[in-house]
């Protein structure tokens, strides 16, 4: 398992895909159950709780950016959010070609000195996920309600909010 689970959260301002990594997900979303497993449910309103209250924090060149694809992960119990926003998508012009912007986060703390560290399953995750939206979808609400199958990456779960 490298991710496990795939969400997506439409109800805020700012729409969310995210994805949880296995890395570190059991101590940083720890579950309350005896079993030292993740919880996928706090993971999803860690992001929302996060990304809803704080919209402003993803501007892209002055405006909030138009989706985030978001993948979670933990380090050292550290929560940690490594989002991808997407701004400059022309419905007219779909798929376009739309400008993206990175930020990291770790416990809700971003800045010069917090070095992101990212790695090749989010890459190929993020390659997917354009994949998907260049040949499979002629909406952004299509491309935001519907994900592609990652292969060997796949999640354990799929959640839609």
């Amino acid at each position: 398992m490298v991710f496990a689970a795939q969400f997506s959260i439409l109800d805020i301002e700012v729409p969310v895909i995210g994805y949880v990594h296995a890395a570190g997900f059991a101590e940083a979303f720890p579950s309350r159950g005896k079993k030292k497993t993740g919880s996928v449910p706090a993971a999803i309103q860690y992001t929302k709780d996060f990304i809803g209250g704080n919209p402003r924090i993803f501007l892209g060149y002055g405006s909030p950016v138009d989706y985030l694809i978001v993948a979670l992960w933990g380090d050292d119990g550290v929560k940690v959010i490594e989002a991808f926003g997407y701004e400059h998508v022309e419905p007219q012009q779909w798929p376009g070609n739309p400008e993206r912007h990175s930020w990291v986060f770790r416990d809700q703390v971003h800045g010069a000195n917090i070095v992101g560290k990212s790695c090749l399953e989010t890459d190929a995750m993020l390659g997917a996920e354009a994949s998907h939206r260049l040949q499979y979808t002629k909406t952004l609400d299509e491309f935001l309600r519907n994900r592609p199958y990652l292969f060997d990456l796949e999640p354990d779960v799929r959640l839609k909010r």
